[in-house]
């Protein structure tokens, strides 16, 4: 969700819920499964506002931000780990 995130030029709820919809069918994954990390990296709760209204409030660069952290504080990415992943990502992104 980072890469797409930082792709994005229109940075509204609208916007990112469609990104996030759209991650969560690709990985057969439900919404709520996919977003729940995200609710920790947000706000520091399990359960807030509305996710997406509040990432929007928030902004890019302080949601990119709080992501980036969130990984480091679950003991990051090897290298050989983020290059599966960008290719995990590129073929999804296609």
């Amino acid at each position: 969700m980072l890469w797409t995130l930082e792709r994005e030029q229109e940075f509204t709820s609208d916007v990112i819920q469609g990104h996030f919809r759209r991650l969560s069918e690709a990985l057969g994954v439900s919404l709520r499964d996919l977003t729940r990390p995200f609710y920790v990296a947000m706000s520091g709760e399990t359960s807030s506002l509305p996710l997406f209204q509040s990432m929007e409030i928030l902004g890019p660069d302080l949601v990119r931000a709080r992501i980036r952290r969130a990984i480091e504080a679950l003991g990051g990415i090897s290298n050989k780990r983020m290059k599966k992943l960008q290719k995990r990502f590129e073929a999804l992104a296609r």
